[in-house]
């Protein structure tokens, strides 16, 4: 049935009036010949990511025809896009897509999925931990770790895509959506350079659901009378993004039967986090605010993301271990996307003994690249690892940065690393590319709007985005079942 809601309705007016007023008072041209007609074609991609989900309600048509007829000129024009202005009333760009529910992949293994929260007040609330154990979660305060994990497959079919059941995608609000689209904007070239995207643009994510049921009881077969041990997976996520921006490969790896503990880390890469009564958005790196250079900078931050895995060990310890008799917590798997893959070798790299295995996507090596130009300075000495890198960010293929080489650093970091493992023929570690793939498409909103990634340059025209999600999961879970089989 067709319908608004106020909310839908005053941001409508809202705008109408404000287009109104800069028609008038600012004598804006409706001129079609004026258009810019990539812009349009921005708008209309957006549009179709929503016919080709089939999720589209009838109304998205109207707000598409009334922004193409009515606004513009002052939207698409090349004279009114310098204008500061302009920004923000970016959000037209974004409107159609906002009602386009979230598009999750379906999760293939024998289990549905849970989800719950390790909350850094409620670990001071419990009455099972010591006076130390609490001094210790007191003074490391982080932030929340979302867990992902395996329960009855019956019971999740039926309450996926259930509002009451499901957890949003900005499991923060509207402060996430606003790291988020603040976070975006500020990353070179990553949409537009130095453009901001507006708020709105993220907006509906908080009203989308992630396809998981909250809170609900582990699967009985890894539960007090299971006989199934579960292994623990870390999952750190890239610079912007938070807990859920991944939750696809999440989802996956948790219904084929593991625990996901997924980071925001506390290092200002997260979307937003709250320590306390402040609020940490996503801080680029700023030299004249820094005052060091970049690799300084993301090297300060790799240092913070290792007290965000210490801290999580240690909950694993003190906590974890003992709620769940069958956490498997001798086969520790470390995994992460970017950034976080990079966080993910440095952990392997810092805590030698602990992880069994390591799967780093993309993994961005500015803060070690110096260190990995001298012999063995920098190596993961025992821990298996699978290096996956999307053919189209970091590959023979692509040129190399300001600088350094990234595909030649992945390379030396790979040899120096089989050699200090003993394992000169790389039966172990692996250094992979994945064909055809580009760098966002580990990424859930590379699902959501596949249309405008690819209008915008951020993924290729021909790149089947699903496709692409699910041969990674699947390299990641081959890699690490023959791993621990071994």
């Amino acid at each position: 049935m067709f319908f608004l809601t106020i909310w839908e309705i005053l941001l409508f007016l809202i705008f109408f009036i404000d287009l109104a007023d800069d028609a008038i008072w600012h004598h804006t041209k409706f001129d079609i010949f004026q258009w810019d007609v990539a812009r349009v074609w921005t708008v209309i991609a957006i549009y179709l990511s929503g016919v080709i989900l089939g999720k589209v309600r009838l109304h998205c048509f109207f707000y598409l025809v009334f922004y193409l007829i009515i606004g513009s000129a002052y939207v698409f024009t090349e004279t009114t896009f310098d204008q500061p202005i302009f920004y923000g009333k970016i959000f037209t760009l974004f409107m159609i897509a906002l009602f386009s529910p979230t598009y999750d992949l379906e999760v293939t293994g024998k289990y549905g999925v849970g989800h719950r929260d390790i909350l850094f007040e409620e670990l001071l609330d419990s009455g099972d931990l010591s006076k130390e154990d609490k001094d210790f979660i007191k003074k490391s305060r982080r932030a929340p770790i979302s867990v992902f994990y395996p329960i009855d497959k019956e019971i999740y079919l039926k309450q996926k895509g259930k509002s009451s059941k499901n957890i949003s995608r900005t499991l923060g609000g509207g402060m996430t959506s606003r790291g988020l689209a603040n976070g975006l904007g500020s990353l070179p070239n990553l949409l537009i350079k130095g453009f901001h995207l507006s708020i709105l643009g993220f907006k509906y994510f908080t009203q989308e659901r992630i396809e998981v049921v909250d809170k609900h009881p582990i699967h009985p077969d890894f539960g007090e009378e299971g006989r199934k041990k579960i292994k623990p997976i870390f999952w750190s996520h890239g610079l912007v993004f938070n807990r859920t921006s991944y939750s696809g490969i999440c989802r996956e790896l948790a219904s084929q039967g593991y625990m996901v503990y997924s980071f925001d880390h506390s290092d200002k890469s997260c979307s937003w986090i709250k320590d306390g009564n402040s609020n940490i958005f996503y801080t680029e790196f700023d030299p004249k605010v820094a005052k060091c250079t970049a690799e300084e900078y993301r090297a300060t931050q790799l240092r913070q993301r290792m007290c965000d895995v210490e801290y999580l060990l240690k909950i694993i310890e003190i906590k974890e271990s003992k709620s769940f008799k069958n956490l498997d917590v001798e086969n520790l798997i470390f995994c992460g996307h970017s950034y976080g893959g990079m966080t993910a070798l440095e952990a392997c790299h810092k805590f030698k003994d602990i992880f069994k295995c390591c799967v780093a996507i993309d993994p961005v090596f500015m803060s070690r690249y110096q260190q990995v130009a001298k012999n063995n300075e920098f190596v993961v000495p025992k821990t298996p690892f699978l290096l996956m890198s999307n053919e189209w960010f970091q590959s023979p293929k692509v040129p190399r940065r300001d600088t350094f080489d990234d595909w030649k650093t992945i390379c030396k970091f790979y040899e120096d690393s089989l050699r200090s493992q003993d394992d000169p023929d790389g039966k172990k570690s692996k250094n992979e590319i994945i064909d055809g793939s580009y760098h966002l498409v580990q990424f859930d909103w590379a699902l959501r709007d596949s249309v405008l990634l690819k209008t915008l340059g951020q993924i290729g025209k021909r790149c089947n985005v699903e496709a692409k999600q699910k041969e990674t999961i699947r390299r990641m879970l081959d890699f690490i079942e023959k791993t621990l089989e071994t």
